[in-house]
């Protein structure tokens, strides 16, 4: 049970950590955004 847990807890992170890349990381770091965005795909 807790090792579910912890999986939705980084799910929920993941979600978080993409929804501030698309969002900040695109607005104010457009380059850098890109250049993140590759290195994790």
């Amino acid at each position: 049970m807790a090792f579910f847990c912890g999986w939705k807890l980084i799910i929920k992170y993941k979600a978080t950590f993409i929804g501030w890349l698309l969002g900040l990381g695109a607005l104010e770091n457009g380059y850098e955004f890109k250049d993140i965005k590759s290195r994790i795909t």
